[in-house]
């Protein structure tokens, strides 16, 4: 269990440092968080990914950034269904504010998670 975390932690510095350029290596780790997300304690994994979750979809950055951060978000999500939704209702109105997004891309992957 704690390898899985430490992977987990590791793909959310990744794939949230805007420093990071190699789309390639973000895509990569975005993939590996789809995977491990679900492996480790709701709790853990929510603590250690929503802060910058949030902070990467936030509508100042580009958009490109804020796809990114629309994949760990819906991953977190799917991986622990309602649950997370009842004990962390902002995880849930951060996916509304998703679908009333000014970017019809970005709404359209809210919407395809509600659906």
């Amino acid at each position: 269990m704690e390898n899985k975390q430490r992977i987990l932690n590791l793909s959310v510095k990744i794939t949230t440092d805007e420093l990071c350029q190699n789309e390639p290596l973000i895509n990569s780790w975005i993939d590996v968080f789809q995977t491990v997300v679900g492996m480790v304690d709701y709790d853990y994994a929510y603590m250690v990914s929503y802060k910058a979750i949030e902070n990467i979809t936030d509508r100042k950055n580009p958009l490109p950034r804020r796809l990114k951060g629309d994949k760990l978000l819906m991953a977190l999500a799917l991986n622990f269904g309602e649950h997370c939704f009842e004990e962390h209702k902002d995880i849930l109105r951060k996916i509304q504010n998703i679908c009333g997004d000014t970017n019809f891309i970005i709404r359209l992957d809210g919407v395809q998670f509600l659906n």
